[in-house]
This record gives structure tokens, C-alpha cells and sequence, in this order.
């Protein structure tokens, strides 16, 4: 059953403030990389190029991202390294497998700023979460 945002936004919020009120600086060779949005096919397979050059800035780092659930299959074969963690904003359950993540160094949000909250969820505090 598809329940409203706010079950998440309430769930991110609390993080995302922790990690502001905690900042740090951002390493210069990011070791782990979220690149987090809820975009549609089309929308993702031309967000190769980013997956690309960041595999080439980074070739050590871990790469995730944020898809929709009938998107997880095409990054079965880990197009430049990179993992799908299955996203729906309308489900504050798929937080959970975002919530069990290490924190990451560095997060990205292709396309507009509505996912910028649960970008700074993931990210690292400097006591190291």
C-alpha cells in the first residue's frame, strides 16, 4: 500500500538535521558515493555519463544509487561499478535499506533538490557515525 511522503520526510528529517549540526569536510578521494533521486527510465540511463566520470575521479570509490524498484534490474551487470538501492519516496519502509548503509562521503542529487535531505541523511558526521 502506497502511504504519503510524509512517513519518510519524517523519518529523514531528524538525521539530515544531526548531520548539519555535526559538519565536516569532505574528503578529497570519497570512498563511498550516493548518487540519490526517484527518476524514471529514461532519466536514469542518461545519468551514465555522471556514473562514468565519477568512476573516473574516484576508481576506488563504492557507488550506490537511489532507483525505483522496477528499475533495479538494469544494474544487475553494476553498469560502472554502481548499485541499485530500491527508493520510493511514498514508502518510508525503502529507507530502511538506506538507513543500514555505511555513511557515505559524498552524495549527489542529479536533477533538482527535493532528495537533498535524504542525500545528508547518508552522509558521515565528523564523530563518524
Amino acid at each position: 500500500m502506497t502511504q504519503s511522503r510524509a512517513a519518510g520526510r519524517l523519518r529523514v528529517l531528524p538525521r539530515a538535521l544531526a548531520n548539519r549540526l555535526f559538519p565536516r569536510r569532505r574528503p578529497a578521494h570519497p570512498k563511498r558515493v550516493l548518487i540519490a533521486h526517484h527518476l524514471l527510465t529514461g532519466d536514469v540511463i542518461m545519468l551514465a555519463p555522471l556514473l562514468a566520470k565519477l568512476r573516473e575521479r574516484y576508481p576506488q570509490a563504492e557507488v550506490a544509487m537511489t532507483v525505483r524498484r522496477a528499475l533495479v534490474p538494469l544494474f544487475a551487470s553494476r553498469p560502472y561499478g554502481a548499485r541499485a538501492i530500491p527508493y520510493d519516496p511514498h514508502e518510508s519502509s525503502t529507507l530502511d535499506r538506506l538507513f543500514d548503509e555505511k555513511p557515505l562521503d559524498l552524495a549527489l542529487i542529479p536533477g533538482d533538490n527535493r532528495y537533498s535531505w535524504l542525500a545528508a541523511t547518508a552522509l558521515r558526521t565528523r564523530a563518524g557515525r
